[in-house]
C-alpha cells in the first residue's frame, strides 16, 4: 500500500473466520475501500521451487486452502470508489462483519465515511474470484454495496455482525452525540 492516498482505517477478520484471516480491508482518504491480501510476504509457487524463476504474489489463507491471487501491490479488489456508488468523501473507517452460516463463508466488509454513508459488501464473490483467477490479476472495478445507510454525522467507527436471521446490524459511532445501530436485511 502506498500512502497517499492516506489510509484512514484498516481491518482484518476475526481469527475464527478461517480461511479468510489473511484478508485486510483499507479505508482511504480518496473515498476508496480496498480489499488486500494481508499476508504481504511473497510466496514461491510450486513451479518456482522446481525451476527457481517464477514467483506469485498471492497468499494461501491456510496451508491446504485456496490461493488468493492478488495484484503486485497485494490488492484483491476495489470494493468502493466515488464514481461507482461508493463514498463521495474520505472513507474514515472499515470493519469485517462475521457472517452467519457456514464457517468458511466470506465475511462482510462495512465502511463509514465523512459523507455520513455506511456501506456494506458481501465479499464472497470477490474472494471466490481472487481464488479462481490467474496470479497477478485482481478485480479493480468498483462493486455496488449490498447495503447502504445514512448516519447522523461523520462516521468515526463501525462494527457489528450478520445475525442468524440474515439481518446486518452495524454499530456506528459518529460526530453526533449518540451511538447508532443500523439494521438491514
Amino acid at each position: 500500500m502506498i500512502n497517499p492516498p492516506m489510509v484512514h482505517g484498516v481491518a482484518t477478520p476475526d481469527t475464527t473466520l478461517r480461511p479468510h484471516v489473511g484478508l485486510l480491508a483499507a479505508a482511504r482518504g480518496d473515498g476508496v475501500v480496498c480489499l488486500y491480501d494481508g499476508d504481504l510476504g511473497q510466496r514461491t509457487s510450486r513451479r518456482a521451487k522446481k525451476r527457481g524463476t517464477s514467483r506469485s504474489q498471492g497468499a494461501a489463507a491456510e496451508p491446504a486452502g485456496p490461493r488468493l491471487h492478488a495484484a503486485d501491490d497485494g490488492r484483491i479488489a476495489v470494493l468502493s470508489s466515488p464514481g461507482a456508488g461508493g463514498h463521495t468523501r474520505a472513507a474514515s473507517c472499515v470493519a469485517f462483519l462475521p457472517g452467519a452460516g457456514e464457517a468458511d463463508a466470506a465475511p462482510w466488509v462495512v465502511s463509514g465515511g465523512e459523507d455520513r454513508q455506511v456501506l456494506a459488501w458481501d465479499c464472497s464473490a470477490v474472494v471466490a474470484d481472487a481464488c479462481a483467477g490467474p496470479p497477478g490479476e485482481a478485480s479493480f472495478g468498483g462493486l455496488v454495496p449490498h447495503v447502504r445507510g445514512k448516519a447522523r454525522g461523520k462516521v468515526n467507527w463501525v462494527g457489528g455482525s450478520v445475525g442468524a436471521d440474515g439481518r446486518i446490524r452495524v454499530v456506528v459511532c459518529t460526530t453526533a452525540s449518540a451511538v447508532e445501530v443500523l439494521t438491514a436485511r
